[in-house]
């Protein structure tokens, strides 16, 4: 095992191998909240204002809130 680490580049950052599925159903989780009635609402209540400006490309859109 320690020829194996050593072997290893310390930059190499540890993955879970099933990292794909878990952030997956964390976005699936996400967007089955915030398309309840309540989550809408609340986050209506956090933004004043949206304001859109033309972006820097033709056709981008800045958009602050």
């Amino acid at each position: 095992m320690k020829a194996t680490l050593a072997e290893t580049s310390a930059d190499t950052p540890d993955i879970p191998p099933n990292i794909a599925g878990t952030y997956a159903k964390k976005v699936e989780k996400l967007a089955e909240a915030l398309n309840r009635d309540e989550a809408a609402e609340t986050i209506r209540g956090l933004i004043e204002r949206a304001t859109l400006t033309p972006g820097a490309k033709r056709s981008e859109v800045d958009v602050t809130l």
